[in-house]
């Protein structure tokens, strides 16, 4: 499990200039929050189910999670 991925796409879903910054450039937005590569690639896949079981996320809502 990331904490990193996991606070990361917490603020996503509360934050308008991260999700900004994510739209227009997710790389480096991600890099610069610590996301770890593999979840990186996993999130530019669109695989949520995948994304939420590496930053141990069963307890949230996948349809809260913006990707």
């Amino acid at each position: 499990m990331s904490q990193a991925t996991r606070s990361f796409l917490l603020k996503l879903t509360e934050d308008p200039e991260l999700r900004e910054r994510f739209k227009n450039d997710p790389s480096a937005t991600m890099k610069a929050h610590d996301v770890p590569a593999d979840h990186q690639e996993l999130i530019l896949k669109g695989d949520k189910e995948a994304v939420m079981k590496a930053a141990g996320m069963q307890d949230v809502d996948s349809d809260l999670l913006i990707f």
